[in-house]
């Protein structure tokens, strides 16, 4: 009974994944480019590429979707492209 129990307890935490902290430079609809982070588990590129796609930002009151995912890194890593690095550097967050 004291096993059972201990592993209905440590189940969910076996279960529970790791996230990390991913920024990705994106193009939004419009053509704006820009840096989006979430925490995601799986880091593979086809996951984080349907995760940002789900995303959005509002500009002006409208809500523009990802159309592109150019490039994606955990968020202390500094992007390999140029464009990315200075969207990184002059973005509020």
């Amino acid at each position: 009974m004291k096993r059972m129990l201990l592993w209905c307890v440590g189940l969910p935490l076996l279960v529970q994944a790791q996230t990390e902290d991913i920024k990705c430079y994106v193009t939004l609809e419009g053509g704006v480019q820009m840096v989006l982070q979430q925490p995601v588990a799986d880091t593979s590129k086809a996951n984080l590429v349907r995760v940002f796609k789900q995303k959005g930002y509002e500009i002006d009151g409208v809500v523009h979707l990802v159309t592109e995912v150019i490039e994606c890194v955990p968020l202390a890593a500094t992007f390999s492209l140029a464009d990315a690095k200075k969207q990184d550097e002059i973005q509020p967050r």
